[in-house]
Protein backbone atom coordinates (compact mmCIF):
# COMPACT_ATOMS: atom_id res chain seq x y z
CA UNK A 1 0.00 0.00 0.00
CA UNK A 2 1.40 3.51 -0.99
CA UNK A 3 0.62 5.39 2.43
CA UNK A 4 3.58 6.00 4.12
CA UNK A 5 6.03 4.09 1.61
CA UNK A 6 8.74 6.02 0.17
CA UNK A 7 10.14 5.23 -3.02
CA UNK A 8 13.21 4.64 -1.32
CA UNK A 9 11.94 1.82 0.64
CA UNK A 10 9.88 0.48 -2.34
CA UNK A 11 13.70 -0.06 -4.35
CA UNK A 12 15.04 -1.88 -1.20
CA UNK A 13 12.16 -4.47 -1.57
CA UNK A 14 12.63 -5.43 -5.47
CA UNK A 15 16.01 -5.90 -4.32
CA UNK A 16 15.22 -7.88 -2.02
CA UNK A 17 13.20 -10.23 -4.27
CA UNK A 18 15.16 -12.78 -6.25
CA UNK A 19 15.51 -12.57 -10.04
CA UNK A 20 14.63 -16.00 -10.35
CA UNK A 21 11.40 -15.85 -8.76
CA UNK A 22 8.46 -16.48 -11.12
CA UNK A 23 6.39 -13.84 -11.70
CA UNK A 24 2.69 -13.16 -11.90
CA UNK A 25 0.59 -10.82 -14.22
CA UNK A 26 -1.76 -8.67 -12.24
CA UNK A 27 -5.33 -7.02 -13.56
CA UNK A 28 -6.55 -3.60 -12.49
CA UNK A 29 -8.58 -4.66 -9.25
CA UNK A 30 -5.42 -5.69 -8.00
CA UNK A 31 -3.82 -2.84 -7.92
CA UNK A 32 -6.61 -0.85 -7.21
CA UNK A 33 -7.31 -3.12 -3.64
CA UNK A 34 -3.55 -2.32 -2.85
CA UNK A 35 -3.74 1.47 -3.96
CA UNK A 36 -7.24 1.65 -1.31
CA UNK A 37 -6.69 -0.68 1.34
CA UNK A 38 -9.41 -3.07 -0.22
CA UNK A 39 -9.94 -6.63 1.11
CA UNK A 40 -6.75 -8.73 -0.85
CA UNK A 41 -4.75 -5.51 -0.12
CA UNK A 42 -1.90 -7.38 1.61
CA UNK A 43 -1.63 -10.45 -1.06
CA UNK A 44 -1.26 -7.75 -3.29
CA UNK A 45 1.44 -6.25 -2.02
CA UNK A 46 3.42 -9.42 -1.31
CA UNK A 47 3.38 -10.22 -5.13
CA UNK A 48 4.18 -6.44 -6.23
CA UNK A 49 7.98 -7.03 -6.25
CA UNK A 50 7.33 -9.81 -8.67
CA UNK A 51 4.56 -8.68 -10.87
CA UNK A 52 3.68 -7.36 -14.30
CA UNK A 53 0.28 -5.55 -15.61
CA UNK A 54 0.09 -5.00 -18.96
CA UNK A 55 0.21 -1.44 -20.02
CA UNK A 56 -3.42 -0.84 -21.11
CA UNK A 57 -3.99 -2.04 -17.21
CA UNK A 58 -1.48 0.20 -15.60
CA UNK A 59 -3.71 3.17 -17.74
CA UNK A 60 -7.11 2.33 -16.09
CA UNK A 61 -5.50 2.22 -12.79
CA UNK A 62 -3.77 5.72 -13.18
CA UNK A 63 -7.35 6.72 -14.73
CA UNK A 64 -9.44 4.93 -11.59
CA UNK A 65 -7.17 6.25 -9.07
CA UNK A 66 -7.28 10.32 -10.49
CA UNK A 67 -10.57 9.66 -10.69
CA UNK A 68 -10.80 8.26 -6.99
CA UNK A 69 -8.79 11.21 -6.18
CA UNK A 70 -5.87 9.64 -4.69
CA UNK A 71 -3.06 12.27 -3.26
CA UNK A 72 -0.64 11.53 -6.56
CA UNK A 73 -0.12 12.95 -10.28
CA UNK A 74 -0.21 10.12 -12.57
CA UNK A 75 3.30 10.20 -12.92
CA UNK A 76 4.10 10.00 -9.55
CA UNK A 77 1.62 6.81 -8.91
CA UNK A 78 3.21 5.44 -11.81
CA UNK A 79 6.50 5.64 -11.03
CA UNK A 80 5.70 3.91 -7.11
CA UNK A 81 4.28 0.94 -8.78
CA UNK A 82 7.47 0.51 -10.70
CA UNK A 83 9.62 1.26 -7.69
CA UNK A 84 8.20 -1.78 -6.10
CA UNK A 85 9.27 -3.77 -9.10
CA UNK A 86 6.19 -3.95 -11.07
CA UNK A 87 7.17 -4.88 -14.84
CA UNK A 88 5.13 -2.87 -17.01
CA UNK A 89 4.56 -4.60 -20.05
CA UNK A 90 3.02 -3.39 -23.67
CA UNK A 91 0.68 -5.47 -25.73
CA UNK A 92 2.21 -7.31 -28.69
CA UNK A 93 0.72 -8.55 -31.96
CA UNK A 94 -1.61 -10.92 -31.33
CA UNK A 95 -2.52 -10.29 -27.65
CA UNK A 96 -5.76 -8.34 -29.88
CA UNK A 97 -6.95 -11.92 -31.27
CA UNK A 98 -6.26 -13.48 -27.46
CA UNK A 99 -8.44 -10.81 -25.84
CA UNK A 100 -11.08 -10.60 -28.62
CA UNK A 101 -11.54 -14.42 -28.25
CA UNK A 102 -12.23 -14.65 -24.68
CA UNK A 103 -14.19 -11.41 -24.25
CA UNK A 104 -16.36 -13.10 -27.68
CA UNK A 105 -16.93 -16.31 -25.22
CA UNK A 106 -17.72 -14.62 -22.29
CA UNK A 107 -20.77 -12.48 -23.76
CA UNK A 108 -21.75 -15.50 -25.30
CA UNK A 109 -22.30 -16.89 -22.10
CA UNK A 110 -23.22 -13.81 -20.65
CA UNK A 111 -26.10 -15.27 -18.32
CA UNK A 112 -23.97 -18.56 -17.66
CA UNK A 113 -21.10 -16.82 -16.12
CA UNK A 114 -23.37 -13.86 -14.55
CA UNK A 115 -21.10 -11.22 -16.86
CA UNK A 116 -18.57 -10.30 -19.33
CA UNK A 117 -14.64 -9.82 -19.64
CA UNK A 118 -13.84 -5.85 -20.42
CA UNK A 119 -11.08 -4.97 -22.92
CA UNK A 120 -8.98 -4.42 -20.47
CA UNK A 121 -9.20 -7.57 -18.81
CA UNK A 122 -9.17 -9.93 -22.16
CA UNK A 123 -5.49 -8.27 -22.76
CA UNK A 124 -4.42 -8.84 -19.17
CA UNK A 125 -5.21 -12.57 -19.61
CA UNK A 126 -3.85 -12.34 -23.45
CA UNK A 127 -0.54 -10.88 -21.85
CA UNK A 128 -0.35 -13.56 -19.03
CA UNK A 129 -0.76 -16.17 -21.73
CA UNK A 130 1.80 -14.73 -23.89
CA UNK A 131 4.57 -14.61 -21.19
CA UNK A 132 3.18 -17.97 -19.90
CA UNK A 133 2.69 -16.41 -16.57
CA UNK A 134 -0.09 -17.38 -14.02
CA UNK A 135 -2.43 -14.13 -13.11
CA UNK A 136 -4.41 -12.58 -10.32
CA UNK A 137 -7.60 -10.94 -9.99
CA UNK A 138 -10.14 -9.89 -7.96
CA UNK A 139 -12.94 -10.71 -10.06
CA UNK A 140 -14.63 -15.03 -9.59
CA UNK A 141 -15.94 -14.88 -13.07
CA UNK A 142 -11.92 -15.35 -14.58
CA UNK A 143 -12.45 -18.99 -12.31
CA UNK A 144 -14.48 -20.20 -15.18
CA UNK A 145 -12.90 -19.89 -18.41
CA UNK A 146 -10.78 -22.18 -19.70
CA UNK A 147 -7.01 -19.57 -19.51
CA UNK A 148 -3.85 -21.08 -20.94
CA UNK A 149 -2.24 -20.04 -17.56
CA UNK A 150 -2.89 -20.44 -13.61
CA UNK A 151 -5.71 -18.25 -12.07
CA UNK A 152 -5.36 -16.92 -8.89
CA UNK A 153 -8.08 -14.87 -7.06
CA UNK A 154 -6.37 -13.03 -4.46
CA UNK A 155 -9.70 -11.56 -1.92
Amino acid sequence: MITGTTSRQATRKTKAASKTDRRIVLDVSALLAWLFHEKGAEVVESLLSHAVIPLPNLAEVLVTAAAREIRMSSEALRECIIAYGVKVEPPAIGDELRAAELIADTRARRVELGGTLSLGDGLCIAVAERLKLPVASGDQLWSQLTLKVAFHFFR
